[in-house]
């Protein structure tokens, strides 16, 4: 019995003794990225049987440490990883959509706004002196500083676009080491045949490579009994036991970017940074640029059909004013300041429509006016001009006629109250002044029938001023519901807007990210206080294994005396 006694005593502080090395242990990886809270697991065990009839047969029953355990719970480990990679994601997205609304702000005095009001302006300011050469050369450069604003945003994004790519690329390298590091360990794993301890730390090492990949990419995990991960994504091995399978990325033709598989296969990428790159890349930062496009092509296209119709101080027409095909390479095309179209062609009536000494009035009724007509219209009639019918009657004033038809056709009009002469300008998308036919004895319209189309003069601004109005019409949109203005505003708005959403996702993620992140603490990191608890339980079992066998000691001694 007493010989049994010192082995149980022995036993005691041995198994203390252990337990309180892993507690050290933990102490001191408290701090180590990684490291899993690790637990001696004691239970007892018969070692044994006095046979003397004086212990009457009684079992003798010690214990002893059967595991050290990695305190883990793998369900929190599946779901932070899950979710980091989600997180993952939204983080990569907002890096850059937090730039591009950056970019789209307008807080300068060299904004984009600026530039396009300072544009339209040039043109109002050009019609009221469209002899001036100096003043036409503003127009010109105003053009320029416009074009060149467009130009630079698009290169910007052209430029975001491509340090996505990079990362896109780094990010497939930074995710293939962390494939051949996890192969590696697996290999380790299956290999060590050493204590608990050093498994636990290849287990550990493991499971931190692990989450580092889960926020670059989302990934499935297939644990053997081994206790080596068979790793997918989207379906796709990456890593079997100790064998790794890197991916790779290439590009296609239209700068599309596919993540592929040792074996040629695509992975469909879902989750992570690497997903959330990939969507910057090919969907949010094209989506702007098609938009960019758009309004640059709309600016181009409104100005253009407008100033082509027009005549330069030198008297050509036909020209654009801007050249290209987006926002990227959208240019002013006229270098020449004759060449600037600020006029129209006009048409006005040959004689004047009153009785002498008689003023007409546009805004009162024909009929009001009527002994003042040289020749006395009908009560009603129509005229055909630039192929539109536009029907009157003598109820309607002058004024209202001429609104129709400009209503009609785009044609402006003006009357000269001295001349006492009504002189019809071309409209936008025309350099023709056609009135075909006419009924109701109206005699304005007649002659205007058989003026002589007159082309651009040196003082004629006419031109200038419809393409200044542009500033204010509303050319986008089916039907048309925004200016050129509002249309940029709307797409910095919508870039503004993508940001908060995704920024709100994010925050709401990293919250949801970081109370799993302290639901795994609460099972697997370190807590001094309770491991200096845990440290006085093991100290003092120690201590009363060591009296134990004290007092063994002395009862031996006491009946080696007595024999």
């Amino acid at each position: 019995m007493n010989y049994m006694a010192l082995g149980l005593a022995s036993n005691t502080m041995s198994i203390n003794r252990k337990a309180l090395e892993i507690i050290g242990q933990n102490i001191s990886n408290a701090n180590v990225e990684g490291y899993t809270r690790q637990s001696a697991q004691i239970s007892s065990y018969t070692y044994g049987y006095s046979i003397t009839p004086a212990d009457n047969g009684v079992i003798d029953v010690s214990a002893r440490i059967t595991d050290i355990t990695r305190m883990r719970n793998q369900t929190i480990d599946n779901s932070l990883r899950k979710e980091t990679s989600s997180q993952g994601s939204l983080d990569a997205k907002q890096t850059y959509l937090d730039e591009m609304a950056q970019l789209f702000t307008d807080n300068s005095s060299n904004s984009m706004s600026t530039s396009i009001n300072s544009f339209f302006k040039s043109w109002n300011t050009a019609a009221q002196n469209p002899e001036d050469s100096s003043i036409r050369g503003m127009v010109i450069s105003q053009g320029t500083y416009l074009s060149n604003a467009i130009n630079t945003k698009m290169q910007n994004l052209d430029e975001m676009s491509s340090r996505v790519s990079s990362d896109i690329k780094s990010t497939v390298d930074e995710i293939n080491s962390y494939i051949n590091q996890l192969a590696q360990v697996n290999d380790d794993i299956v290999k060590s045949v050493s204590s608990s301890v050093e498994t636990n730390l290849l287990l550990d090492k493991k499971d931190l490579i692990m989450d580092k990949l889960s926020a670059l990419v989302g990934v499935q995990v297939d644990t053997d009994i081994k206790n080596s991960n068979n790793v997918f994504i989207g379906g796709i091995q990456i890593v079997a036991g100790k064998t790794a399978m890197p991916i790779s990325v290439t590009e296609d033709a239209s700068h599309n970017y596919h993540i592929m598989s040792t074996t040629g296969k695509e992975i469909n990428v879902t989750d992570g940074k690497l997903a959330g790159l990939l969507e910057v890349k090919e969907e949010i930062i094209p989506q702007y640029q098609a938009k960019m496009d758009e309004w640059a092509q709309g600016i181009m296209t409104e100005v253009n059909n407008i100033h082509k119709y027009g005549y330069g101080q030198d008297g050509s027409t036909g020209l654009n004013f801007f050249s290209g095909t987006g926002a990227a390479d959208m240019k002013v095309n006229i270098t020449d300041a004759d060449q600037v179209a600020m006029s129209v062609p006009t048409l006005t009536s040959p004689t004047n429509m009153n009785v002498d000494n008689t003023k007409l009035y546009t805004s009162f009724t024909l009929t009001s006016q009527a002994a003042n007509f040289k020749t006395t219209p009908d009560a009603s009639g129509t005229v055909v001009v630039n192929g539109s019918s536009v029907a009157w009657d003598n109820s309607q004033s002058l004024e209202t006629i001429l609104n129709n038809i400009k209503t009609a056709t785009g044609i402006s009009w003006s009357f000269d109250a001295s001349s006492q002469k009504i002189t019809l300008s071309s409209p936008p998308n025309s350099s023709t002044i056609t009135i075909s036919d006419t009924t109701g004895n109206f005699g304005v319209f007649t002659g205007l029938g058989s003026a002589t189309l007159k082309t651009g003069s040196v003082g004629d601004g006419d031109n200038a001023l419809k393409i200044y109005e542009l500033s204010t019409k509303n050319i986008y949109g089916t039907p048309a519901t925004e200016t050129v203005s509002g249309r940029y505003q709307s797409i910095s708005t919508d870039i503004g807007y993508d940001a908060n959403i995704n920024l709100g996702s994010q925050s709401a993620q990293t919250s949801y990210v970081a109370s799993l992140q302290e639901s795994k603490e609460g099972v697997s990191g370190v807590s001094i206080d309770e491991e200096m608890i845990k440290m006085l339980q093991f100290q003092r079992g120690y201590q009363a294994g060591a009296k134990l066998a004290s007092v063994v000691d002395e009862m031996l001694q006491s009946l080696l005396q007595i024999t």
